[in-house]
């Protein structure tokens, strides 16, 4: 009897072993399936929030693109406009030149040519530009 109170108090324990074992295996599916749902959300919002980072990027390169070309374009003008000035100042001098205007000009085309990448469209007109820088400090 002693024998077979022993087993039964085992098959007990072990039952009540069994019982816990499946238990916790439950909720720790159930935990484990939640935190895969957690986890697959932040996942699709990275995702998403990379999506729209690059399109940000996308957006910026093209504004940065078209802000080059305004300032190529204001940079051409200016450079245009100061050629036209000392041409109109040969025939009648109506215009206030000076070497700050030339140091600027001169300025402006470094920065059209070497960060802008401008092209040879202006060259012309900044040699003649030279020409008269020349003539101007030898008066």
């Amino acid at each position: 009897m002693t024998v077979l109170k022993f087993i039964g108090e085992l098959v007990a324990i072990i039952g009540t072993i069994l019982g816990l074992y499946f238990s916790f295996k439950r909720e720790y599916e159930k935990k484990k399936k939640e935190e895969e749902k957690r986890f697959n959300a932040l996942h699709k919002d990275i995702k998403d929030t990379q999506a729209e980072v690059l399109e940000i990027k996308k957006d910026l390169v093209t504004i940065s693109n078209q802000q080059n070309i305004n300032e190529k374009d204001r940079i051409k003008q200016d450079i245009l406009n100061f050629a036209e000035k000392l041409r109109v100042n040969k025939v009648n001098p109506i215009f206030s030149i000076n070497i700050h205007t030339f140091q600027s000009i001169f300025d402006e085309y470094s920065k059209y040519k070497n960060k802008l990448n401008g092209n040879g469209y202006v060259d012309a007109e900044m040699e003649f530009i030279k020409e008269e820088f020349n003539e101007f400090q030898h008066k």
